[in-house]
């Protein structure tokens, strides 16, 4: 059960995250924009260098 939770909260976050690189109008931005900042956070910390960069 927690798999399928896990799961659904995964390919949700991963849609809007895409719908928001792709939105070149800017108006998913202000709804969805702390997604993108809670995303980088983590790869910062793991110093993912190529993944900073891109």
């Amino acid at each position: 059960m927690l798999r399928k939770i896990r799961l659904t909260v995964a390919i949700f976050f991963f849609v809007l995250i895409t719908l928001l690189f792709l939105d070149f109008t800017g108006t998913l931005h202000g709804w969805f924009d702390w997604m993108a900042k809670i995303q980088f956070l983590p790869a910062l910390l793991a110093l993912n260098v190529g993944v900073v960069i891109a």
